[in-house]
């Protein structure tokens, strides 16, 4: 994770003053490309790194650089730390749980907690589940090698998939992994409480010289076209309607019900998140869409006669 290799780049430098960004790629186990964007960052943040050409070139850090103790604020502190622990509970064990327990030495006794983050998964039923397939992909990640899956995509349709794992990435309260998949030949997202039967291959490859940032919102179709949707909801689903559909999107009724108007992408998800309101939901608009809804509920009750 990012935060981590700064960090790691940060204490690197301070101990070591010169290395290459060949050296460090390898080391962090990212592109040379990263590297550079890493240094970029560290020096905005005030770390006095330059690069020089040539024999004996590379990174350095200036000779006479001490970090000084105050460098972040104590606010800036806390949310690093908050950040490190939210990683706990799926790596309870693992360097982001060391890195943390090293920075709450520095915690003031009897400080009270402002922010507190947790990634672990929010479904207690596949949690064990999800955090088996982290460290998997984590130690695949670390040794460069591939692995195998069966994946089930946003239309339920399952493949066999063999991907250069390259970056965890935590999402709105989900895990993805971000590599490049050899089947597709082009990098990927894949969600990981859609993997069936991950394995780790003894083939190495060569981490790839593209980033998870640049691909963030590839998951195999969403680039579904949006259209726009008028949905009527009644009380008893209106918390529900806030958090799906956005409070600045909703009209509320005298009587408690809600009128919500968004655009929405008219994919594998539109339907099922309709129906998670049940009979509390009316739509609208498109009449075509409230046809599907209609038709849908028809199957529903003959099955249940």
């Amino acid at each position: 994770m990012k935060i981590h290799r700064l960090l790691g780049m940060t204490y690197y430098m301070l101990n070591h003053k010169h290395s290459t960004a060949d050296d460090l790629a390898e080391k962090f186990g990212v592109s040379t490309r990263t590297i550079y964007r890493d240094v970029e960052t560290l020096c905005e943040a005030g770390l006095p790194l330059y690069t020089t050409q040539g024999t004996g070139g590379g990174i350095h850090l200036m000779e006479s650089y001490r970090m000084d103790c105050n460098t972040l604020t104590e606010t800036e502190f806390q949310n690093v730390l908050r950040t490190l622990e939210g990683t706990r509970r799926v790596d309870p064990r693992g360097q982001m749980a060391t890195i943390a327990d090293k920075l709450s030495a520095n915690r003031q006794k009897g400080e009270v907690r402002t922010v507190a983050m947790d990634f672990s998964p929010m479904d207690w039923t596949v949690a064990g589940d999800t955090e088996a397939k982290w460290h998997s992909l984590h130690e695949a990640i670390e040794a460069k090698r591939r692995v195998t899956m069966t994946y089930v995509n946003n239309r339920g349709i399952q493949s066999n998939r063999t991907v250069e794992p390259m970056t965890l990435v935590f999402r709105t309260a989900c895990w993805y992994l971000y590599g490049y998949c050899l089947e597709r030949e082009d990098y990927r997202l894949f969600k990981l409480s859609r993997m069936v039967r991950v394995a780790i291959t003894e083939d190495r490859f060569t981490r790839r010289d593209r980033e998870w940032e640049a691909d963030f919102f590839m998951d195999g179709g969403n680039d579904a076209e949006l259209i726009p949707l008028h949905v009527r909801v009644d009380a008893r689903y209106a918390s529900r309607a806030i958090d799906q559909f956005h409070i600045q999107n909703i009209i509320f009724m005298e009587d408690g019900s809600l009128e919500a108007k968004v655009r929405y992408p008219d994919d594998g998800y539109l339907i099922p998140m309709l129906l998670q309101f049940g009979s509390g939901i009316e739509v609208v608009e498109p009449e075509e869409v409230r046809e599907r809804m209609a038709c849908i509920a028809k199957e529903i009750a003959n099955k249940h006669q």
